[in-house]
């Protein structure tokens, strides 16, 4: 019966938040110039792992919620330019992650967010607690950790990537 329902369970954390949006490449095609005093974020994961694969990371602009980035996705954001904080956590689990930049307006900026082994592994070993003790000890904890990309790797890796809805 443990096997039944890890084995569910797992399924369910694997298939559920894959992208299905158009992929960047077509995505890039529509994309307007970035308006006046404003810069563009783009966020993606490329799915390398399984590691979080049945979640979307939120993403925070200034603790503000803006939307999610599925396994294997991308999310574009436009913001005023000029000292933003860019957040990656999970609503329901403890910890998050940040980095902040000097927005110029018309740039764009890529991040990738990616799954944090530590805190899975906190939260399999302990569950709410571990992943709480993890965070405590680490400036970047939580599910998804979150760092500024090269521009040329970004739009390399952003290619077969699907936009999230």
């Amino acid at each position: 019966m443990i096997r039944i329902c890890i084995t569910s369970a797992l399924a369910v954390f694997l298939t559920g938040c894959a992208a299905n949006g158009p992929t960047y490449r077509e995505h890039q095609r529509s994309l307007q110039p970035v308006a006046p005093n404003s810069a563009r974020l783009i966020l993606y994961r490329t799915g390398d792992t399984m590691l979080g694969a049945g979640r979307a990371a939120r993403v925070k602009i200034d603790g503000n919620a803006v939307g999610h980035v599925d396994s294997k996705g991308f999310a574009i954001f436009e913001t005023p330019a000029g000292s933003r904080k860019i957040q990656t956590d999970l609503w329901d689990v403890p910890g998050s992650c940040s980095v902040s930049i000097d927005a110029v307006a018309g740039d764009t900026y890529y991040f990738e967010v990616a799954p944090l082994p530590g805190s899975l592994v906190a939260g399999i070993m302990a569950g709410v607690v571990g992943q709480m003790a993890e965070g405590a000890s680490s400036n970047c904890s939580g599910s998804f950790g979150v760092t500024r990309a090269p521009a040329s790797r970004a739009r390399s890796d952003l290619q077969p990537l699907m936009l999230s809805k």
